[in-house]
């Protein structure tokens, strides 16, 4: 009995069309979540045309987009509380 062969990178089409959808429903560029992840733009390209990356990229990149959104909630919510008082 053979052992198949996985590929290099697995299938992560359904992962990145999420992230991406997240991505432009913040309005954050890809720029930004790039520098966020710490992850190289030619990269996320790279993994966006082939559909395939590995698993440490993505939790990069969904960390990326909360952290990045957790920022948005705290400095909107200090800049409330500055315009109140």
């Amino acid at each position: 009995m053979e052992k198949k062969r996985t590929p290099y990178r697995p299938d992560q089409r359904l992962a990145l069309q999420r992230i991406e959808s997240a991505r432009i429903k913040m309005g954050i560029t890809r720029s930004d979540l790039c520098l966020s992840a710490d992850l190289s733009t030619r990269t996320y390209r790279r993994m966006c045309t082939s559909g395939r990356g590995f698993d440490r990229h993505i939790r990069a990149l969904r960390f990326a987009l909360r952290t990045i959104d957790q920022r948005r909630r705290a400095a909107e919510q200090m800049f409330s509380e500055i315009a109140d008082v």
